[in-house]
C-alpha cells in the first residue's frame, strides 16, 4: 500500500518526463501570467540543507515545490532520488516514518529530496521527523 502511495505522487519514477504532466505543472505552464516567487531562485541544492516554504493556503506552495522537482530533473537529477509526498493522505506517524524508509532504501541516492508537502498533517510532526533525520542520514 505505501509503494503504491508513493508511485501515485512520484510518476516521474517511471519516466522523467510526467512531471510536465502533474496537474499543477500544466496550470503554471497554461497560465498567461508566470509569476514565480524568488526563492524558486534562492534554493541551493547542492548544499545539504533544509528549506521551509511556508505561508497562507492556495497560494502557489505546491506548485513552487512542482516546478522545483522539474528544475531538479530537467538539471539531469535522477528522478528516483525526487521524493514529493503530501501528508494529508498519510493516517500516522508510524506511516509516514514506513514510507521514508522506503524511499530511502529504494533510491539510489547519494543526495535525495524530499519535498514534503502539508507536513503539519502529521501530529507531533517536527520533533519527530527531525529526530529520524538525525538517525537515517
Amino acid at each position: 500500500m505505501i509503494m503504491d502511495v508513493l508511485v501515485e505522487q512520484n510518476p516521474w519514477w517511471s519516466s522523467r518526463d510526467l512531471i510536465n504532466q502533474d496537474p499543477y505543472v500544466v496550470a503554471f505552464d497554461r497560465s498567461r501570467v508566470k509569476w514565480v516567487p524568488n526563492v524558486f531562485n534562492i534554493i541551493d541544492f547542492s548544499k545539504d540543507l533544509v528549506y521551509s516554504l511556508r505561508g497562507p493556503r492556495q497560494i502557489g506552495k505546491t506548485t513552487i515545490v512542482k516546478l522545483l522537482i522539474r528544475k531538479l530533473i530537467e538539471s539531469g537529477i535522477d528522478p528516483r532520488n525526487i521524493l514529493y509526498f503530501s501528508c494529508e493522505s498519510i493516517g500516522s506517524w508510524e506511516e509516514f516514518r514506513d514510507l521514508l524508509r522506503l524511499f530511502m532504501r529504494m533510491s539510489p541516492g547519494p543526495r535525495r529530496y524530499l519535498f514534503l508537502d502539508e507536513v503539519t498533517a502529521i501530529e507531533d510532526w517536527s520533533r519527530r521527523l527531525s529526530i529520524f533525520m538525525i538517525l537515517v542520514f
